[in-house]
Formats: C-alpha cells, structure tokens, sequence
C-alpha cells in the first residue's frame, strides 16, 4: 500500500482513513478504520522472511 493512500490519521479516536481503488467497477473507495484493523489490514501483504519475489521476468 503506498503512503499517499493514506488520507488522515487521527489520534484522538485512533483512526486512519484510506482509499482504495475498486477495479471492478473503477470506483474511489474512502475507508475508516480503527488503528488496530488498518495494520492487520497491512500486515497481510508483507512477505515471510526469506521468501524471494520475482519483480521482473
């Protein structure tokens, strides 16, 4: 997930609000999420330690 994504942060009710893309439908997608849920949200996407990607074939 890139940065610029990321719309506001919140600290006071511990939220963060983002956005998606939807590519289906190519709609804007505005999200709020607690801060608890955005990282499990993010964490999904990091790769195991050792695992190889393959950027350019």
């Amino acid at each position: 997930m890139a940065e610029n994504r990321i719309t506001e942060y919140n600290k006071e009710s511990k939220t963060v609000s983002w956005f998606y893309n939807d590519h289906k439908d190519e709609k804007r997608y505005d999200v709020t999420d607690n801060v608890i849920n955005f990282i499990n949200h993010l964490i999904i996407h990091i790769p195991d330690y050792h695992f190889l990607t393959t950027r350019y074939y």
